[in-house]
C-alpha cells in the first residue's frame, strides 16, 4: 500500500503537467511550426506582391496620366517694323498622342492710346513636327524659326482679339477708384486677354506626330506693345483618364487589388507546380533508390533460402533402436559415387541386428525414424520367428 501511496501522488503530477504543457508541445511541435513557416512565407509573399502592385500603378498612372495643364512662355521678337512680332516656345515633352488639348495664347498688354487704336489684331499659331527624335528649338535658334519648313506643320489656326471698351466718362472713373492702387504700384493699367486657338486638337500616334515646337505671330495694322505673352495646354481627358484623374482613390485601389490579385493567382499557381514537380521527383528517387536495392536484398534472401546451398552439408540422422543410423549425403558427392540402394533395402540389416539382441523381451514402443514406423508390427512377428528357429 505504501508504493502505491507514493505513486498516486506522483502520477497526478505528471497528469497535469502533462496537461498544462500539452498547449505548449503543440504550439512548438513539427506540423505547428511548418504552418507557421508557411503562413511567414505567404504574408511576406503577399506584402512583397502588394508593393509590387503600388508601384506598378504609380509607374501607369504616370505614363498614361499626363499633365492636365502646363504653360511655356513666349519670348516675342520686334525684328522691323514691318515684320509683325513673333515667339516660339518648347513644347517637349509634354504633350502626348491620343490626348485632346485646349490651347490658348494669353497676352498681357498696356491700355495705351495706340493699341486702344488698332482695334481688332489676328494671332496666328502653328504646332511643328520634330525634325529630329527629342530635338528642340532653342531660345538661340529662334531667328532661324522665322522661315520654318511648311512640310513639317500639324496643326495651325488664326484668332482675332480686341482690347476691352471703355467710354472716356467711364473709364475715367474706373481710373478714380483705382488710384490710390495705381499710386502704390499694386495695379497697371494694362489687360490680359485669353485668346483660345485650338479646342481639342489631339495628335496620332509616334513621336514625329507629337509636335515639340509651337510659333506665334501678331499681326495688326500697326506696331502693338506687348508686356509679355505665354501659351497655355489644358489637357480635356476623357474614358479611362477622366476616371483615374478625377477618382483617384477609387481608380487607385480598383487597379492595385487587380494588380495584386493577379500576381497572387500567378504565384500559387507557379508555387503548387514547383511543389508537384518537387514532389514528384523526390519520389522517383526514392523509387530508383528502392530499386537498385532491392536485388541485393533479394540475393541476400536467396542465400538463406536456396534448397541447394542447404543440401551442400551432410547430415546424419540417429535412430532410436541399435539399427543402421540414417546418412545424408552431399548431392555432387553423390553425382561422382554409386547410387545408394533404395531405402526399402536397409531393412533386412535392421532385422540382422534385432536378431543379435539377446533379449527375449522385446517390445517396439513405435518410436524412433520414419523407416520403424512404417514396418509396423508385422516386423516384430517376422522377428520373433527367426529366433525361435535358431533355437
Amino acid at each position: 500500500m505504501s508504493d502505491y501511496d507514493d505513486d498516486e501522488p506522483q502520477g497526478v503530477v505528471m497528469r497535469v503537467k502533462n496537461t498544462a504543457l500539452l498547449p505548449l508541445r503543440i504550439a512548438v511541435s513539427k506540423p505547428a511550426q511548418r504552418a507557421y513557416l508557411t503562413s511567414v512565407l505567404f504574408f511576406s509573399t503577399c506584402f512583397f506582391l502588394l508593393l509590387v502592385s503600388i508601384a506598378a500603378y504609380a509607374a501607369f498612372y504616370w505614363t498614361y496620366i499626363p499633365r492636365i495643364g502646363f504653360s511655356r512662355p513666349i519670348h516675342l521678337q520686334f525684328d522691323s517694323l514691318e515684320s509683325p512680332p513673333w515667339g516660339v516656345a518648347n513644347l517637349a515633352p509634354e504633350l502626348v498622342s491620343s490626348q485632346p488639348y485646349d490651347i490658348k495664347i494669353q497676352i498681357r498688354l498696356p491700355r495705351t492710346k495706340t493699341n486702344t487704336e488698332i482695334g481688332n489684331f489676328m494671332v496666328e499659331t502653328t504646332l511643328y513636327a520634330p525634325g529630329e527624335k527629342g530635338s528642340v528649338i532653342e531660345d538661340t535658334r529662334m531667328p532661324v524659326a522665322k522661315n520654318p519648313d511648311t512640310s513639317k506643320i500639324l496643326a495651325s489656326s488664326r484668332r482675332s482679339a480686341i482690347l476691352t471698351y471703355y467710354s472716356p466718362v467711364v473709364d475715367l472713373a474706373r481710373k478714380a477708384t483705382e488710384l490710390h492702387w495705381l499710386i502704390l504700384g499694386w495695379r497697371l493699367e494694362a489687360e490680359t486677354l485669353d485668346i483660345p486657338v485650338f479646342n481639342g486638337v489631339q495628335f496620332a500616334k509616334g513621336w514625329r506626330n507629337v509636335p515639340d515646337t509651337m510659333q506665334i505671330q501678331v499681326q495688326s495694322s500697326a506696331r502693338m506693345q506687348i508686356y509679355e505673352a505665354n501659351v497655355i495646354f489644358k489637357a480635356r481627358f476623357q474614358g479611362l483618364r477622366w476616371i483615374m484623374y478625377n477618382h483617384r482613390i477609387t481608380s487607385a485601389a480598383v487597379f492595385i487589388g487587380a494588380f495584386w490579385g493577379t500576381e497572387v493567382l500567378f504565384t500559387a499557381i507557379c508555387w503548387a507546380v514547383l511543389s508537384v514537380w518537387i514532389f514528384s521527383s523526390g519520389d522517383d528517387t526514392t523509387v530508383k533508390t528502392e530499386e537498385m536495392d532491392a536485388p541485393r536484398i533479394k540475393a541476400e534472401d536467396s542465400d538463406f533460402e536456396d534448397p541447394a546451398r542447404l543440401s551442400d552439408t551432410e547430415r546424419t540422422y540417429p535412430s532410436y533402436s541399435k539399427g543402421a543410423t540414417m546418412r545424408y549425403n552431399s548431392p555432387a558427392i553423390k553425382k561422382e559415387e554409386t547410387e545408394p540402394e533404395p531405402f526399402p533395402q536397409l531393412l533386412p540389416a535392421a532385422l540382422e541386428a534385432d536378431d543379435e539382441d539377446e533379449s527375449d523381451d522385446f517390445f517396439d514402443s513405435g518410436l524412433g525414424t520414419s523407416l520403424e514406423s512404417s514396418t509396423g508390427h508385422g516386423s516384430s512377428k517376422e522377428a520373433l520367428r527367426k529366433r525361435k528357429t535358431k533355437k
